[in-house]
């Protein structure tokens, strides 16, 4: 093999590298919202993938900051009988149709765990009943400090929260249930 020939094992070898560099670029999107003040964007992202993969029944969070804020939710789940809202993430995270989910999102770089906390401590002192917090944020938060926090928050607030970080909000956007083909691997 000469130089710059390159070794493909496989016809899905320039495939897989066409998925590396979009997920590069979904990731260099969503660390530059925060530069351009893009937080309701990225809310949105959280809202619209957690409808997807959490429950179907998410309501985003709405009014000024004088009217109460958003109480630490940037979106909830509301009350329905119709049953089948909890999504297949969902169902795996123990959720049920019946249960109360707050979503809690940040583009911060630091201290996003103590941001979180806050936002939780808001979400458990007022509104609806709440049994479990989805957060999401694009920073990287290391698994060790992950399960500190879920066992800290379980043991002051009585809550389940699940976080996902930039790199599991980009396998969340490859799997089944998400409506954003081009990041899905082909089968």
């Amino acid at each position: 093999m000469g130089i710059g020939d390159r070794d493909i094992e496989s016809d899905d070898r320039p495939e897989e590298e066409g998925i590396r560099i979009l997920r590069g670029t979904v990731r260099f999107a969503l660390s530059q919202l925060s530069s351009r003040n893009g937080s309701f964007e990225f809310e949105e992202i959280a809202r619209l993938l957690a409808r997807m993969t959490i429950s179907r029944n998410i309501l985003v969070a709405t009014g000024p900051v004088q009217a109460g804020g958003d109480q630490g939710r940037d979106a909830e789940t509301y009350m329905t009988d119709l049953p089948g809202q909890t999504c297949l993430l969902g169902r795996e995270l123990g959720v049920t149709d019946a249960d109360g989910v707050a979503i809690a999102c940040t583009l911060q770089k630091t201290s996003v765990l103590n941001k979180f906390e806050h936002d939780i401590s808001n979400v458990m002192s007022s509104g609806t009943p709440i049994h479990f917090v989805v957060a999401y944020c694009e920073s990287n938060i290391p698994i060790g400090d992950r399960h500190k926090f879920q066992t800290h928050i379980q043991s002051e607030f009585g809550v389940h929260v699940e976080i996902f970080d930039g790199e599991c909000l980009l396998d969340q956007l490859e799997s089944e249930q998400c409506e954003f083909p081009k990041l899905r691997r082909a089968s």
